[in-house]
C-alpha cells in the first residue's frame, strides 16, 4: 500500500517535471539560457528537495489515511490480491488529491484568480444550485475533515490499545480510544483560549500606531476622491472623508526600489544613493548603513516596527531600512525565481504554502510572487492585527501590495464593472505582457504606440479593477482595525510608490521613464487618516513629496525627524489645509527600459536591452546588477523635471543637444505643447533652480524661484 502511494505520488512528480522543462524550454531570454548553463544543478536540486520533503511525506499520509479504509473494505474477502490493494489504494489517492484540491479552492479562492467566468471549472460549479453548494460546502469542505481526523485518531488508538492491552473487550478500546481524543481535542482548544485570556492587558501605552497600506503602480488619478469619474475606491473614499488628502503629492523618482527608499529615508535618490532599480551591493549597503530611516527611529523609541508585503516588497527584504520584520518577497534573487518555478510546475506546493509547516519545509515559499498573493497579505495583516491588540507597544507598519502592478489580473468580480464584456481580443483577463521582449528589446514604446484603442481601452479597465481590488484590500484591513478598537488610535496614510503610464497622449506604458507627458506615473496618493483631525476633513492642492511623509509621520507621533531627512513636515497642512510651504517637485527617472520618444527630438539612451546591461551576481545572493559600464550612462541619460502648482519644466539628454522643455499645467495637462518662447521669463527661472538643484543638490522653494508670486498661465489663444 505504502509502494502504491509512492507510485501515485512519483507519477505526479514526473508530470512537474516535465511541465518545468516545456515551460523553461520556450522561454527565449537569456536569463533563462543562464538558467539552463550556470544553475542547471540547482533547478535538479530544487525538484529533488521538492521530491523529497513534498511528495514523499505525502505518500506516507496517504498509506496512513487509506491503509485502515482498505483493511476495513477487504475485511471480509476470503482472498485479497495485490491488485484488489493497488486499485483501491490508487483510487482513495486520487479521491484525497481532488478533496484537497477543492478545499483549497474553497478556503483559498484567489488560486482561480488566473481563471475566468469562460473556465470550465466556473462552467460545472455554475450548473450545481447554490444552496446544494453550501450543503456541499459544509459537509465535504468542513465537516468532513474533522470528522475524518477524528476517526483516523480513533483507529489508530484502538490499534495501540490491542497491541498493549490484548485482554481488553473491543467496547472498552472503543470508548477509551474515543474519549482520549475527545480529551485531547478539548485541551487543544482550551489552553490557547485559556492563554488569550489570562495574558490580555489594557494598553497603557497611548501613543498612536501608525499604518502605511500602499499598492504598487497605484496612480493619484484613478482614485474616486480624487475625481476619477469611475468608482474604483468606495471604501477609500469613505476614509478619505475623514482625512486630509493630498492631491498634488510626488514621488521624486517613479520606481519601486528607489521611491521607497526616498520616502522611508526622506531623501533624494542622489542623496540616498540609488538612482537605478538594479542596485549593487556597494550601494545597497550604503542605504543600510548610512542612510536615516523612519522604521529606525520609531523602533528606537519602542514602537514595533514591520513589513508585510507580496513580491512587490521585496525591496525591504534587502533594505529592511530599520524595520525589525520583514515579511515579505526576496527582491530580484535569481534563485527565487528558479525556485518559483519549480514550485509552480508541481501541483502539490499549494498544500504546503501559507501555512507554518510549508515554510519551514520550503523558505523560499515565502517569497514567491505566485503563492504570496494579496490576499494572503491581508490575512496576514488583519491576523497580526488581533494579536498586536494585545500589546503593549504601538506599532508602525507598512502594508505594500501589488494589487496594482502589471499585468494587472484580479478576479473578476472587480474588474467587470470596468471593462467592456464583449471585448475578445489578448487582453480579456489581463495586460499580455510579454516578460521576454520587455528585458530583451529596448523598442517596446514604439509597438505599443500602434496599439489599438479597443485594447487600450481594456487595459485600463483591468487597471481600475485592481485599483478596486486594493480597495476591498483596504476595506478588510480597516475593518479589523474597528473590531479590535485600534482604528481611533491608529494614523493611517494610504499611498503609492509610482503611478503607471497607461497609453496617454505622448506616452506608452511603463515608469520611471519620461516627465514628458503627464505627471501620471510620478503622481500618487497621499491620504493621511488622523484620528484627532478625522472631524476636520480636507482636500489639499498644493505641491507635496513622499519624501515628506516620514518628517510628518514623526511629528504626529511627537518626535522630531532625523537631521539627515531632506522632507518637510506636513503638519501645518494637516492644522491648516490654507497653509502654503512653498514646496517644489524636483524628480528624476529611473533606469531606461525602452527608448524616450519626444516628438521631433531625438533623446539621448542606450540600445542595451535589460538582459544585457544587468547580470546576475552571484556575490550578492544572485540579485539582478546592472553592470559597471552601464552605471555612468544611467545617471547621464536621466531626465529631470521641476514642477510648481502651474509650471513643470523637463529636461531631458539629446543626442545632439540637450532637450528642455516648458509645459503650461492647467492648460495642457498632458505636456503636448512646449511653451518655454512664450512664457521666457517662468522658463528661465525654472531652468536657473533646476541646474541648482542637479549642481548643488539644493532645493528651491516657490517664493526663491518666484520672488514676486507664481506667474498665472494665460488660456491658449
Amino acid at each position: 500500500m505504502l509502494l502504491t502511494a509512492l507510485a501515485y505520488q512519483l507519477l505526479i512528480f514526473a508530470g512537474g517535471v516535465a511541465a518545468l522543462a516545456s515551460s523553461t524550454g520556450a522561454m527565449t531570454n537569456k536569463f533563462a539560457d543562464i538558467a539552463m548553463d550556470r544553475f542547471q544543478w540547482y533547478l535538479i536540486w530544487n525538484n529533488l528537495d521538492v521530491l523529497v520533503k513534498a511528495y514523499l511525506p505525502l505518500a506516507l499520509a496517504f498509506a496512513v489515511v487509506i491503509h485502515p479504509v482498505v483493511k476495513y473494505y477487504l475485511r471480509n474477502k476470503p482472498r485479497v490480491t495485490r491488485w484488489a490493494i493497488i486499485w483501491r489504494t490508487l483510487a482513495l489517492s486520487a479521491v484525497i488529491t481532488s478533496f484537497f484540491t477543492l478545499r483549497l479552492v474553497h478556503t483559498r479562492p484567489w488560486l482561480l484568480a488566473g481563471l475566468h467566468s469562460d473556465h470550465w471549472y466556473f462552467r460545472v460549479r455554475d450548473a450545481i444550485p447554490l444552496s446544494f453548494q453550501s450543503f456541499l460546502s459544509i459537509l465535504f469542505l468542513q465537516a468532513a475533515p474533522v470528522l475524518a481526523l477524528f476517526s483516523l485518531l480513533v483507529h489508530y488508538g484502538q490499534a495501540a490499545l490491542r497491541h498493549y492491552l490484548p485482554h481488553w473487550p473491543q467496547g472498552a478500546r472503543l470508548a477509551t480510544s474515543t474519549m482520549g481524543v475527545t480529551g485531547l481535542s478539548l485541551v487543544a482548544w482550551a489552553v490557547p483560549a485559556w492563554h488569550y485570556r489570562v495574558h490580555e492587558q489594557a494598553r497603557t501605552d497611548k501613543r498612536p500606531n501608525i499604518l502605511i497600506l500602499a499598492s504598487d503602480s497605484l496612480r493619484a488619478d484613478r482614485l474616486s476622491c480624487n475625481g476619477y469619474d469611475k468608482p474604483t475606491s468606495p471604501n477609500i473614499d469613505a476614509l478619505a472623508a475623514k482625512s486630509v488628502n493630498f492631491r498634488k503629492c510626488f514621488t521624486p523618482i517613479a520606481s519601486t526600489v528607489e521611491s521607497l527608499t526616498s520616502m522611508m529615508s526622506s531623501q533624494y535618490p542622489h542623496t540616498h544613493g540609488l538612482q537605478h532599480m538594479f542596485p549593487n551591493r556597494e550601494q545597497v549597503t550604503k542605504v543600510n548603513e548610512k542612510s536615516p530611516a523612519l522604521a529606525r527611529v520609531l523602533r528606537d523609541q519602542g514602537y514595533d516596527t514591520a513589513v508585510m508585503g507580496d513580491w512587490c516588497a521585496g525591496v525591504f527584504d534587502v533594505m529592511p531600512m530599520g524595520f525589525e520584520k520583514v515579511q515579505a518577497t526576496t527582491f530580484d534573487n535569481f534563485k527565487v525565481y528558479m525556485s518559483q518555478a519549480v514550485y509552480l510546475a508541481h501541483p502539490v506546493m499549494p498544500l504546503y504554502y501559507d501555512n507554518p509547516l510549508g515554510y519551514f519545509l520550503f523558505p523560499k515559499l515565502e517569497c514567491s510572487a505566485f503563492f504570496v498573493t494579496p490576499e494572503v497579505v491581508t490575512e496576514r495583516v488583519v491576523d497580526r492585527l488581533a494579536v498586536q491588540s494585545r500589546s503593549q507597544k504601538p506599532f508602525f507598519w507598512t502594508v505594500f501590495y501589488s494589487c496594482t502592478h502589471i499585468p494587472y489580473t484580479t478576479q473578476e468580480k472587480f474588474s467587470a464593472p470596468f471593462t467592456d464584456p464583449n471585448y475578445q481580443g489578448p487582453h480579456r483577463h489581463q495586460f499580455q505582457f510579454n516578460v521576454d521582449q520587455w528585458i530583451g528589446s529596448v523598442d517596446m514604446a514604439n509597438k505599443w504606440r500602434a496599439m489599438p484603442p479597443e485594447d487600450v481601452a481594456q487595459i485600463n479597465g483591468l487597471y481600475d479593477g485592481c485599483v478596486r481590488k486594493f480597495d476591498d484590500c483596504v476595506r478588510q484591513v480597516l475593518d479589523q482595525l474597528k473590531a479590535t478598537g485600534q482604528l481611533e488610535n491608529t494614523i493611517i496614510l494610504i499611498t503609492g510608490d509610482h503611478g503607471d503610464d497607461l497609453f496617454e497622449p505622448n506616452t506608452t506604458f511603463g515608469h520611471g521613464l519620461s516627465f514628458n507627458g503627464g505627471d501620471q506615473n510620478s503622481n500618487i496618493p497621499a491620504i493621511f487618516y488622523v484620528p484627532e483631525l478625522k472631524d476636520q476633513p480636507a482636500t489639499v492642492a498644493k505641491v507635496v513629496r513622499s519624501i515628506d511623509f516620514a518628517p510628518t509621520l514623526l511629528d504626529l507621533a511627537g518626535m522630531g525627524p532625523d537631521p539627515r531627512m531632506e522632507g518637510t513636515s506636513l503638519m501645518p497642512y494637516l492644522k491648516d489645509p490654507k497653509a502654503d510651504l512653498g514646496l517644489t517637485f524636483f524628480g528624476e527617472t529611473s533606469y531606461l527600459f525602452c527608448k524616450r520618444y519626444i516628438p521631433g527630438e531625438t533623446p539621448r539612451g542606450y540600445d542595451k536591452p535589460m538582459d544585457s546591461t544587468t547580470q546576475i551576481d552571484e556575490n550578492f545572493d544572485c540579485h539582478f546588477v546592472l553592470k559597471d559600464e552601464y552605471q555612468n550612462l544611467v545617471l547621464e541619460t536621466k531626465e529631470r523635471v521641476i514642477r510648481t502648482e502651474r509650471w513643470k519644466l523637463v529636461f531631458t539628454p539629446g543626442q545632439r543637444y540637450d532637450i528642455v522643455r516648458l509645459y503650461d499645467l492647467p492648460n495642457d495637462p498632458h505636456c503636448e505643447r512646449d511653451v518655454k518662447f512664450h512664457y521666457p521669463e517662468v522658463f528661465a527661472a525654472l531652468k536657473e533652480h533646476l541646474w541648482k538643484w542637479m549642481r548643488d543638490k539644493k532645493e528651491s522653494r516657490i517664493q526663491e524661484i518666484f520672488p514676486h508670486g507664481e506667474p498665472v498661465s494665460l488660456p491658449p489663444a
